[in-house]
């Protein structure tokens, strides 16, 4: 028996070690053929000696090799029996179906398989064999199908299919492709060149037959390079993409959904190497386009497909990106795009300031590209100093055109609210507008405090004569109110007619109608509460030093009592809150009568209300 070679290590170079007396290091292509006494080439001008294609025929090998059956018989050890070189005990060929099964493609598994069976029977010369064949022709069937979609890829299987009618060799020329290709490495290259020049030495009568360890390394060579590998597209048919997504407007649509699908396809089809590549290639042709108002069209669809390539490849991906080096310059194209919450958190710290500073800079006052922060800031994604950049940016765009785009409403809230409070009409009427533009849905988005606040502010701005904000109390009020307001902003316009900010009971009755109004368009549940809450009040709150005038707790019962929704003026919440003014009249009447020394007798009689009921109408002259 031969000596066993060892089994080389993953990724290094199979070495080329003979058995029966052939000196390690003699080129397969220097064994003279004892038969035909002509040297073997193994290169792409393989003499006619050598196999025609890399689909050598079993008929052929079956030929070279049934005069060394015998001898293989002898010197190979049998199928069941345990490899030194191996997983020890473990027969070789269960180890080579443990490589069959990583094998991914049903047509790579057809030969893989053969060779299989024939490691199952102890033929190791013909086992070899067919391990080569198999790693060429899933080499050529990958090259079939990336030429539909890369010119390259067409070139090589033209080349191949020309020199195959021919009848002139062509694993070399397969392998040495898909090394220019770039479906396997150089190192890869020269364990697969290996391979096929030992496959071409065991496949012809030499009386020199594969040990055990070097079938078990060619198997998992080519297994590793090349079978367990999906077909991936490269820098040809990345080239072709690019140049339609950056240059042709009608190639895809730019809608999101479209675009996000075209590109978590084209990510699944390129080889996992390349997808920074095509990310900065497609930027660079882009770029120079986003200054070009012509061009928005082409720059809106390259974000949406850059934010959706980056979303497939996850953090992975973000990771092997060199931002230092790529975001200068791509910024204006590429940092709106990595504002995206699935994508900022897993930039390096360094490229997050970047990021946070090249959108500010973008937007120069413009508020649509600082809402691209919104969801940052709401997930606490920005640190103190990003926080504060983005704060004072936001605070330098006017209130009106905040309110025009998508900036959270929670941003600048408090301005709103601020201007609505200063004594001057003017502001407090651009402060409405502002609200009035920001609209209920996103005012039901705000916290039921700053809803309330608002409410507030709305209703001490129209009681300060401010004609904005009197029409939009009217309209608040109106049987069909242009939209629904949310309940909490419309408690807070009622709470305002009855309490101060220290919740002091003090009423302001000028739009007191039109408050009480608004309550028809607030579910029941809620609208029961707010009018308990200021009966309540009402009952037992502290009154405001503001509140001298005893009468107008009767001008209260008054609106309340000229309210014109019948349904809401009868309603028991509505009619809790009358007797609770009324009461609340009557102890307070009686208690400064005491406080001036009179008898209770003579606080003066009581008058009838339109409604029947009986109220302390004060000292008698």
């Amino acid at each position: 028996m031969p000596e066993p070679t060892t089994e080389p290590t993953p990724g290094a170079e199979t070495p080329a070690v003979l058995t029966d007396g052939v000196p390690a290091g003699t080129p397969a292509g220097a064994i003279v053929d004892a038969t035909r006494r002509a040297p073997i080439e193994t290169g792409a001008g393989a003499s006619a000696g050598a196999p025609d294609t890399a689909a050598d025929t079993a008929a052929d090998t079956a030929a070279d090799t049934a005069a060394d059956t015998a001898a293989e018989a002898r010197d190979a050890p049998r199928a069941g029996a345990a490899v030194s070189g191996g997983a020890p005990g473990v027969p070789l060929g269960a180890q080579f179906e443990a490589y069959a099964a990583r094998v991914i493609a049903a047509e790579d598994q057809v030969l893989f398989q053969e060779a299989t069976r024939c490691v199952d029977a102890g033929a190791l010369r013909a086992a070899y064999v067919m391990t080569w064949i198999s790693a060429a022709e899933s080499l050529k069937r990958k090259f079939r199908e990336l030429a539909a979609r890369d010119k390259k890829a067409a070139a090589v299987l033209q080349k191949v299919t020309q020199a195959e009618a021919q009848h002139r060799a062509v694993d070399m020329t397969l392998l040495d492709d898909a090394k220019t290709y770039g479906s396997v490495s150089d190192a890869e290259h020269a364990q697969l060149q290996h391979v096929y020049e030992m496959r071409s030495v065991f496949a012809h009568p030499y009386e020199h037959a594969p040990t055990p360890e070097a079938l078990l390394a060619a198997g998992r060579t080519v297994v590793d390079a090349v079978l367990s590998r999906t077909t991936k597209l490269r820098h040809g048919f990345i080239a072709e993409r690019v140049a339609l997504l950056a240059g042709d407007a009608h190639f895809l649509d730019d809608v999101r959904a479209v675009v996000a699908e075209f590109a978590e396809e084209m990510y699944g089809r390129v080889a996992d190497e390349l997808h920074p590549y095509v990310l900065t290639k497609l930027w660079d042709a882009l770029t120079p386009k986003v200054p070009d108002a012509a061009a928005a069209a082409l720059v809106r669809r390259g974000r949406r497909f850059s934010l959706a390539y980056l979303r497939t490849g996850g953090e992975a991906l973000i990771r092997r990106i060199e931002w230092s080096v790529v975001l200068p310059p791509h910024a204006r194209l590429v940092a709106p795009v990595l504002t995206d919450l699935a994508l900022f958190p897993h930039l390096p710290k360094i490229a997050r300031d970047m990021v946070v500073g090249h959108v500010l800079d973008i937007a120069g006052g413009n508020a649509t590209f600082l809402a691209v922060f919104d969801a940052l800031l709401d997930a606490g994604h920005l640190d103190d100093r990003q926080r504060a950049r983005v704060d004072a940016a936001l605070d330098a765009v006017p209130l009106k055109d905040l309110a025009e785009t998508a900036v959270a409403p929670a941003r600048y809230v408090g301005r709103v609210i601020a201007e609505m409070k200063r004594h001057n009409w003017y502001a407090q009427n651009a402060a409405v507008a502002v609200l009035r533009n920001i609209g209920p849905g996103r005012v039901a988005g705000l916290p039921a405090a700053a809803q309330r606040e608002l409410g507030n502010n709305v209703l001490q701005s129209a009681d300060g004569s401010a004609r904005d904000a009197a029409a939009f109390l009217r309209t608040l009020a109106s049987r069909t109110p242009d939209e629904a307001w949310p309940p909490e902003f419309l408690a807070g316009v009622v709470a305002e007619c009855f309490r101060n900010d220290d919740g002091a009971v003090r009423f302001k009755t000028g739009w007191m109608d039109e408050a009480l109004g608004t309550l028809v368009h607030v579910p029941e549940p809620r609208r029961v509460e707010i009018l308990d809450d200021v009966a309540a009040a009402v009952e037992g709150g502290q009154l405001a030093t503001s509140l001298w005038d005893l009468d107008e707790f009767d001008t209260v019962v008054d609106v309340i009592d000229g309210l014109g929704d019948e349904a809401l003026r009868d309603s028991p919440p509505m009619q809790r809150l009358r007797r609770a003014l009324i009461d609340r009249r009557v102890r307070e009447a009686a208690a400064e009568a005491a406080k001036q020394g009179a008898p209770e007798a003579a606080t003066g009689g009581t008058t009838q209300t339109a409604g029947g009921d009986t109220t302390a109408t004060g000292p008698t002259p």
